[in-house]
């Protein structure tokens, strides 16, 4: 019995088989020799149910998108998703990867967000989290880089060491907070950019190009300014 997520999966996959240019075959090997680890554009069935996994598991439900939207916005070139994958040692395996975690950005004219970053549990504190980024950065060095975290200053909340380490993590990976804070609907959330910044109304812009009707008009009515 298919569930929506699992029929627009399959669309996806038959979608993504049709095009014949590089691009969903484009493979980033930053650390190869290294760390043997690579982002990997998803091109498979595999990598999209690895990705879906974790990324139910790891963000509060108030903080997910549908993921049938994200892999729409996929085909339409509004998101960008990498699988985290890093190669097998052994000989018998060389061409196999293991999958260590997701990233997804969104994307408007030369703004990037960096919506989601996640490391699987068992590959945690490895420095694979820092090695995206760094080539994150690179990879939209042409770009305004930015992302959203939980309000790190709010004392009161129930996951306030939890925030602190995260922007803790940020900054120590080269990011710095905007001039302002956004309600996003009913979360207050910082802002930080890599060497960059945006008006409040170009971040609105940007959600708002990636959605129509209905969702367009509850994201107008549901992203709001904090002045600091």
């Amino acid at each position: 019995m298919y569930n929506k997520c699992d029929i627009i999966i399959e669309i996806f996959d038959i979608r993504i088989n049709k095009i014949k240019n590089t691009d969903f075959k484009f493979c980033i090997n930053r650390w190869k020799e290294r760390f043997k680890l690579e982002l990997r554009k998803i091109k498979s069935i595999k990598q999209i149910r690895n990705i879906y996994k974790l990324y139910q598991n790891s963000f509060p439900k108030e903080e997910k998108k549908p993921f049938g939207l994200i892999l729409i916005g996929v085909l339409r070139g509004n998101f960008e998703v990498f699988s985290i994958e890093k190669k097998k040692n052994d000989e018998k395996n060389r061409n196999s990867y293991e999958f260590k975690g997701l990233t997804i950005a969104l994307k408007h004219k030369d703004l990037v967000l960096l919506d989601y970053l996640a490391i699987t549990e068992e590959a945690r504190s490895y420095g694979y989290g820092s090695k995206t980024l760094s080539f994150l950065k690179e990879y939209y060095k042409n770009y305004r880089f930015f992302l959203e975290i939980e309000n790190a200053e709010d004392e009161n909340a129930e996951n306030y060491e939890e925030r602190q380490s995260r922007k803790k993590f940020y900054l120590k990976n080269g990011f710095s907070p905007f001039p302002f804070n956004v309600d996003l609907f009913g979360i207050e959330m910082e802002i930080l950019g890599y060497n960059c910044s945006c008006e409040f109304s170009e971040y609105l812009e940007l959600y708002k190009n990636q959605f129509g009707g209905i969702m367009k008009k509850k994201i107008s009515e549901n992203i709001f300014l904090v002045e600091k």
